[in-house]
C-alpha cells in the first residue's frame, strides 16, 4: 500500500510539473501501475486459492477479508493523488 500512495504521489507530482514537457501521459503510467496491481493479485490468488478457501486454518482470517482488502488498496493508492490534485486546483484554479 505505501509503494501505491508514494507510485500516486509521484505521478501527480509528474503531471503538476511535467506535463508540457515529458511525451508520455501520467495516466499512462496509472494505467500501467493498475495493471501491474491487477496481474500481482491474479497471480496471489492463483497461488493461494486453496488455503483462502480453507477454513480451518488457525489464525487465517476468513476468505472475505482478501475482498476487503481491495478497496483499501485503492484508498491507499489513490488518496495522496486526490490530496495533490486538491491542492493543485487551489494552487491554481482554472477559469
Amino acid at each position: 500500500m505505501l509503494h501505491g500512495g508514494f507510485l500516486s504521489v509521484v505521478i501527480a507530482w509528474h503531471e503538476q510539473v511535467f506535463d508540457k514537457v515529458v511525451i508520455v501521459s501520467p495516466v499512462t503510467f496509472m494505467l500501467l501501475a493498475a495493471i501491474m496491481w491487477l496481474f500481482a493479485a491474479s497471480i496471489y490468488l492463483w497461488v493461494n486459492c486453496p488455503r483462502i478457501l480453507q477454513q480451518d486454518i488457525p489464525g487465517a482470517p476468513p476468505w472475505y477479508y482478501y475482498l476487503l482488502a481491495v478497496p483499501l488498496c485503492i484508498y491507499a493508492f489513490m488518496t495522496p493523488w486526490a490530496v495533490l490534485q486538491l491542492l493543485g486546483a487551489i494552487r491554481l484554479p482554472i477559469m
